[in-house]
């Protein structure tokens, strides 16, 4: 039973991992945008 609860582990935090890129990445494309506007 440790191994699938170790599995779900896993998984779970490959999911908030690719939450937090998808948030970086995010507030990036936001600063370019800034930045092109000229702020």
């Amino acid at each position: 039973a440790g191994g699938i609860e170790r599995i779900v582990e896993v998984q779970l935090d490959g999911a908030e991992r690719a939450q937090m890129n998808a948030s970086a990445a995010s507030v990036g494309r936001t600063l370019d945008t800034l930045k092109a506007m000229g702020f």
